[in-house]
This record gives C-alpha cells, structure tokens and sequence, in this order.
C-alpha cells in the first residue's frame, strides 16, 4: 500500500479523519442488527424489508438504529 491510498483510509485529510473507522463500525452494527433481527423473527424475517426499515430511519446514531430495529422485530412501529 503506498503512502497516498494510507492516508486515504487513515486520516483522508482535515476533515474526514476516522471517515473509514466510522464506516466500518457502522456496517458491523447493521449487520449485528439484520442478524438479531433474523433469529428472533425467524421465518418472517425478510431481508427486504430489514433494509427498508433501516435505510428510512436515515442518519440515526447507533442507539437510535438499535431502536427502531428493536421496535420494528416487536411490531411496534409505526411503519
């Protein structure tokens, strides 16, 4: 790896530093949270409609994505 492509993904100039972590940490959640999704709902899990789910809660801290995951594997969301 040279020089430029380790600071793409390490610092990314001013302004973007922890831009990969940041992405990695998140994509380890989505997937922590398709996959609990997934053993409790069981056979009516749909991976669609997971993706929905998560892609119309927007911008969300984790905490809050974990919540509507949550709401959403009990059915009390509002859609």
């Amino acid at each position: 790896m040279n020089t430029g492509e380790r600071d793409r993904w390490t610092c990314g100039g001013s302004g973007r530093r922890g831009q990969a972590l940041a992405y990695a940490v998140g994509a380890r959640e989505i997937l922590r949270l398709r996959e609990r999704a997934r053993t409790e709902l069981g056979p009516r899990f749909r991976a669609a409609d997971y993706h929905d789910r998560v892609l119309n809660a927007g911008a969300v801290p984790l905490h809050v994505l974990d919540l509507v995951v949550d709401l959403w594997i009990r059915g009390d969301d509002a859609g």
